[in-house]
């Protein structure tokens, strides 16, 4: 991330009359920034997400900061003004799923008040937007299967198995309600040091790309493609509005999952033109501490059953 175009350390960034202090910056992506700032009135640590498009390999431009002011070039303010609107949407997808903690269909009943972080939001400041997002102790999946943490926090093949679960449970509440997220990767999995039943709670978020299937309104979200972890179809359709009956479905984002859990296995990203046998797959049992085929073929169809469960 390029440290020039972030708010300083210490600064006190007003949002709705409430004054916070810029503790860091832990994350910047194509369209954001994400900042560890403290509320001065309550004394609580919260997220804080800004919009600040960066130029991309998709994206030709980008801003700037002048005097931590956002500065967009003229000629793309109107791109500008549709990122602002995907914020507001993103914003408005999370209340709609926080919005009843219990979602029943089809005979189950799932508490999804655990699952998704509080936004607050999108605030005008800096000629820009920001949410402001309940925090938790916790780092993202991308930290936490790293080289440098994968050995301590992955000891075997049953805490990739119950991490991936953690991801189903997370993501369960989103289908029920005729969500798909579609952009799921480790960067956007957020592992709470909170626990339920002494399993740590993993949270999804980043709900730029979320997509309403059960809606008649089109939209112009423009859905992210990442490499090794997007449904090939994703790349293809490129935008709600492109979207046909049937063109995306729970499937899409269950792809991304188990993209993760082969990640997590092998080492190294998913490759679309890649095929495997089912002696390759089993084999996977020698990849985590040497366990036996038994072991991996249970954790294995426990996975499924829960893939089932969901799409």
């Amino acid at each position: 991330m390029d440290a020039n175009f972030n708010l300083p350390l210490n600064y006190p960034l007003v949002l709705d009359d409430r004054e916070y202090k810029i503790i860091d910056c832990i994350g910047s992506g194509g369209s954001s920034k994400v900042y560890k700032a403290k509320n001065l009135t309550t004394g609580y640590y919260v997220l804080i997400k800004e919009l600040f498009p960066a130029d991309t390999n998709e994206r030709k431009w980008g801003g700037i900061r002048n005097k931590e002011k956002l500065v967009i070039p003229e000629e793309y303010e109107n791109d500008f003004e549709n990122l602002k609107e995907r914020t507001r949407r993103e914003v408005q997808t999370v209340y709609s799923l926080k919005i009843e903690n219990t979602i029943k269909n089809g005979g189950i009943t799932v508490d999804n008040s655990s699952w998704f972080q509080k936004y607050h939001g999108p605030y005008e400041a800096n000629n820009t937007l920001y949410s402001v997002i309940d925090s938790n102790s916790g780092d993202t999946l991308y930290d936490i299967m790293s080289a440098e943490n994968k050995a301590k926090n992955f000891k075997n093949f049953t805490d990739i198995c119950e991490c991936i679960l953690r991801i189903l449970e997370a993501l369960e509440p989103m289908h029920l309600k005729g969500y798909l997220h579609l952009d799921i990767s480790p960067d956007n999995i957020y592992v709470l040091k909170q626990e339920v039943d002494g399993k740590r709670i993993h949270n999804l978020i980043d709900f730029n790309s979320a997509y309403n299937i059960k809606s008649t309104e089109k939209s112009n979200i423009k859905f992210t493609y990442k490499k090794g972890y997007s449904a090939p179809e994703l790349e293809d359709i490129g935008s709600a509005a492109d979207v046909k009956d049937g063109d995306l479905k729970d499937a899409t984002d269950l792809y991304s999952v188990v993209a993760i859990f082969f990640e997590l296995l092998t080492g190294r990203l998913y490759n679309d033109d890649e095929h495997h046998d089912e002696d390759e797959f089993t084999k996977g049992a020698n990849v985590v501490n040497g366990e036996d085929k038994e072991s991996y073929l249970f954790g294995m169809s426990s996975l499924l059953r829960n893939c089932q469960r969901i799409s």
